[in-house]
């Protein structure tokens, strides 16, 4: 029943709810983590909401189709890197690998606006 649910809901509308839940995990995590703040969790909420959310309002404005599976995996890709960076901040450690994240988020956004464009 509640894959039925989210099944019928708009592209901006799932954007807008994962920026929401992004929020509110941010809020959280960071109301445990004794005063440390990282960057990449206070703005988390962000990356879903202009990569995502924006662009699927203004494609929709315009009649255009929404992005493609790339860019949504790109966009997904940025936000996992820059919720793991988060946590990683707060920890108080660091890793090589979430860098990665980012570049992979990157290229796949660059493989979207190009399969758009040749679309």
């Amino acid at each position: 029943m509640f894959t039925s649910v989210i099944k019928k809901l708009s592209f901006p509308a799932k954007w807008l709810i994962i920026s929401f839940l992004c929020l509110i995990f941010s809020i959280i995590y960071e109301s445990f983590s004794h005063g440390v703040y990282s960057p990449f969790m206070v703005f988390l909420f962000l990356i879903p909401f202009l990569f995502g959310f924006i662009p699927c309002i203004l494609l929709k404005k315009v009649k255009k189709p929404m992005p493609s599976r790339a860019w949504q995996d790109g966009v997904l890709l940025l936000l996992f890197g820059s919720l793991l960076q988060g946590i990683f901040d707060i920890y108080g450690t660091d890793s090589p690998f979430v860098k990665y994240y980012f570049y992979a988020g990157l290229i796949m956004l660059v493989i979207g606006i190009y399969g758009y464009i040749k679309k």
